[in-house]
């Protein structure tokens, strides 16, 4: 690799670093509501299972079920992926990013 190129490559990482930190904020947004759904529809299930005189060993067994049947588990659970996603991505950035930058020094010093 020729010194222009390694720079090309770390200037292109660097702006892929600059959006990160919002693709994290976003999807821990994301996160914490698809989280907020699905503990309101949690409560609101357990609630009613209560009231209809329901057996309170398996009450939660069942809200689990319902949940998972209207999707709110999944929701939770892809929500929860894509932030640990961003976050990974970070990290893989950061390592090129390092990885460049030490082969930029290497080559400067040649």
């Amino acid at each position: 690799m020729d010194l222009i190129t390694i720079r090309e490559e770390i200037y292109r990482v660097s702006k892929r670093l600059d959006k990160i930190p919002q693709a994290i904020i976003d999807a821990a947004r994301e996160q914490a509501s698809a989280e907020e759904a699905y503990e309101i529809a949690a409560m609101q299930e357990t609630i009613r299972l209560k009231e209809e005189g329901f057996p309170a060993t398996l009450i939660d067994k069942v809200v689990k079920g319902i949940l998972a049947q209207h999707g709110l588990r999944r929701d939770l659970n892809i929500a929860d992926g894509k932030l640990k996603a961003a976050v990974k991505g970070a990290d893989v950035l950061q390592s090129e990013m390092s990885g460049l930058q030490s082969i930029l020094r290497t080559q400067e010093e040649i």
